[in-house]
Parts: structure tokens; C-alpha cells; sequence
């Protein structure tokens, strides 16, 4: 009904993007977003490239995710739905919350532990629910006190768990970066989304080692984490390869409804493959997905990717090298004000990032997860 309205919408605030590109000289239209993120071109591919070479994982993962739904595939609004239920009755209390994401952090990252502490000592997180209050969730913090604050809306849920342990991640992370000078204290996206993804796998590791933890509980779990899978290794490239093939073409002239449609199609059965059913795409994503219309910013996508696999990559070297890595990875939470996102990873962690295979590798992370999905959607 509102597809013409949608698409004008698009093309008009490309349009004016590019036209303010031209006069500023900026001579291709993925260069304002690689600054923003402080990433080059190179290292980028490099990503896109090893998600392509890997796509059988994450693939294998949503064959898994068809089996249990009892398809030979799935329809794009298969996608966010769970496959494996919450346990029945299951509610966690707040208190309860707060105990299992203290032992976690404690048993894993003890300084993490502390400040987790000193935060609820001292009150710095808000979470009652209330008539009103949105559901969500974001830290922010002030550069005068150098303290941070958690906001969120708890519901007694394990998923709410796993928020509490990503918004303290972030808090961690600007806490490392307190006492830097104030521009210091400044990351990108790109590295923004590090320390969460690093709390959350610090806690779903510690529920998986937790003795008290259910097989109910753990198949949940691990269906959660394929979705997330799912959704930085295939939904968010389709994203980001719908954006490219868009602006490549909005350059010569505004894009109709039906090529919109066309390009997300072509997208959509790029990244997923026959993971989909032959009628199973969306071909008006790109009208319900707000990223595409946010006015300040484009290429609301890959960002989410390079975060969510510089964590895996992290949090692997983590479980290999112990509590021996953890100085390194202060060093590197330290480092991400400072400087582009290859000289922080190179000089903290020696690895260079355009290379493909340091992506590959940071994907194949995956790999025991997805055979545990595999196992549990044939049983």
C-alpha cells in the first residue's frame, strides 16, 4: 500500500547523500562510513569475503532451524522465530539475575566481577519495569565523573540475563577508558559492540559450566546463539550487500519500486541460498527495516558484523590463553579511542584483520556450536 511512499523516501535520502558526496568531494559513497568506523576498504572485503568462503556454517545452522520446524526450509518470517521454547515456568528473578551474572563474571574475569559489584553497590543500574517504560536497553556514562550507567527494562527473563551481561560489557569498556584523554575515550562503532558480545559469551559460557543449569535451559540457549549466528553472519550481509547494490545504481538515477524489490530478491537469495523456500523471500524488507532510512548514517550494518566477529575472535583466543590474555584485552579496550580499528587489533593482539583469514577463522569458532544445533535438531 505505502510502497511508493517507502521508495521516495529511499531515494530521497540517498539521493541528497550522494549529492553531498559530489560536493565534497567524496568520491565513493562507502567512504563516510568506513571513516565513521574507522576501518579501510581492504579490511572490509577481507570480512565479506571470508563470510562468503564460510557461508556453509551459518547455512548448516538454519537447515538445522528448518528440521526442528519440521520444513524442507525456511520463509523469511521463519527467521527471528525461536525454534526451541523457553523452559516452561521459567522466570529469573532479579536478584537471582544479578547472582548469576556475578558468578559468571567472577569465575571468568574477576575484575569484571568487581566493577559488576561496585555497580549495583552503588545503584548504577536501572531496570524496574514500569507503566510507561519502554522495553530495551543502553549504557551511557559521563566523561566529568567517569562513571556509567546501565538503563533497562527487566522482565524476569533469561534473555534479559544475557541483556544485563552485554550492557555491563559496554560499561566495562568505557570504564577501561576512563582516565584517557576525553577524544581518547571516543571508539567507533566498530568497536563498540566488542566488550558486550564478550559479557554475553563470558555468561553463556558460565550457564553452560553451571552444574544447575537445565538441558532445557542449555538447548534454549544454544538456539539463541544460532539465531544471533544467523542474523551477523547472513541477515546482516544481505543488508549490506541490498545497500551496496542500491547506491551503485542510485548514483545514475532514482530506483523504481519494482528494482528495489528486484535488488532485495537478489540479496536475499545471494546470502541465503536454498536455506530459503523458493517463495520464502521478503522482497519488502527494505521498506520495514528502519537502518535503511536513518538520515545520519548509512550502512547501519556492517559495523554490527566486524564487532560481533572481533569478539568471537577475542573471546577465542580468551578460552585458549586464560586469564594470561586478559591484560591484552584491556590493552586493546584501552587502544580503541585511539587509533583505526587495524593498527588497534595489530598492535594489541598482533593479528592482521585484512587478511580473510582472520575473519574465517573467527567464523569457524562456530563450528562446535552449530554440530551441538545439528545433534539437538535430530534428536
Amino acid at each position: 500500500t505505502h510502497a511508493d511512499t517507502f521508495g521516495a523516501a529511499l531515494n530521497g535520502i540517498a539521493g541528497t547523500r550522494l549529492g553531498l558526496y559530489t560536493r565534497r568531494g567524496i568520491t565513493h559513497f562507502l567512504q563516510t562510513p568506513l571513516f565513521d568506523g574507522a576501518l579501510s576498504r581492504e579490511t572490509l572485503d577481507a570480512m565479506m569475503t571470508a563470510i562468503r568462503a564460510e557461508s556453509s556454517l551459518p547455512h548448516r545452522a538454519l537447515r538445522a532451524a528448518a528440521r526442528l520446524q519440521g520444513t524442507p526450509a525456511l520463509h523469511f518470517f521463519d527467521l527471528e522465530a525461536p525454534q526451541i521454547a523457553a523452559p516452561e515456568g521459567l522466570s529469573v528473578s532479579w536478584d537471582d539475575a544479578c547472582d548469576i551474572v556475578r558468578r559468571s563474571f567472577h569465575a571468568a574475569y574477576p575484575a569484571l566481577g568487581d566493577y559488576f559489584d561496585s555497580m549495583l553497590e552503588n545503584r548504577w543500574i536501572e531496570a524496574q519495569p514500569r507503566p510507561g517504560k519502554r522495553p530495551g536497553a543502553f549504557c551511557t556514562g559521563s566523561h566529568f565523573t567517569g562513571e556509567q550507567r546501565v538503563y533497562m527494562t527487566y522482565h524476569d527473563t533469561i534473555h534479559d540475563v544475557v541483556t544485563l551481561a552485554h550492557e555491563v560489557g559496554h560499561a566495562w569498556h568505557s570504564h577501561v577508558l576512563k582516565d584517557r584523554r576525553p577524544f581518547a575515550r571516543e571508539y567507533p562503532m566498530t568497536l563498540a559492540e566488542t566488550a558486550s558480545n564478550f559479557g554475553e559469551m563470558i555468561l553463556l559460557d558460565g550457564l553452560q559450566r553451571d552444574p544447575s543449569s537445565s538441558p532445557e535451559l542449555l538447548d534454549y540457549l544454544l538456539d539463541q546463539e544460532m539465531n544471533r549466528a544467523h542474523s551477523y553472519l547472513v541477515n546482516i550481509p544481505m543488508r549490506y550487500e541490498f545497500e551496496r547494490s542500491f547506491y551503485e545504481e542510485r548514483a545514475s538515477g532514482e530506483i523504481s519500486v519494482s528494482r528495489l524489490r528486484a535488488l532485495m530478491n537478489a540479496a536475499q537469495r545471494e546470502l541465503y541460498g536454498d536455506t530459503l523456500l523458493p517463495e520464502g523471500s521478503d522482497p519488502f524488507f527494505w521498506a520495514s527495516k528502519m537502518h535503511f532510512f536513518i538520515t545520519g548514517i548509512s550502512f547501519y550494518n556492517f559495523p554490527y558484523v566486524f564487532g560481533y566477529l572481533l569478539s568471537q575472535a577475542l573471546f577465542a583466543r580468551f578460552k585458549a590463553e586464560g586469564a594470561s590474555f586478559l591484560p591484552r584485552y584491556e590493552a586493546f579496550l584501552g587502544a580503541t579511542g585511539s587509533a583505526d580499528c587495524e593498527t588497534v587489533v595489530r598492535q594489541t593482539l598482533g593479528e592482521d584483520i585484512t587478511r580473510p583469514e582472520f575473519w574465517a577463522t573467527a567464523i569457524r569458532a562456530l563450528a562446535p556450536a552449530v554440530e551441538r544445533y545439528e545433534a539437538l535438531s535430530a534428536r
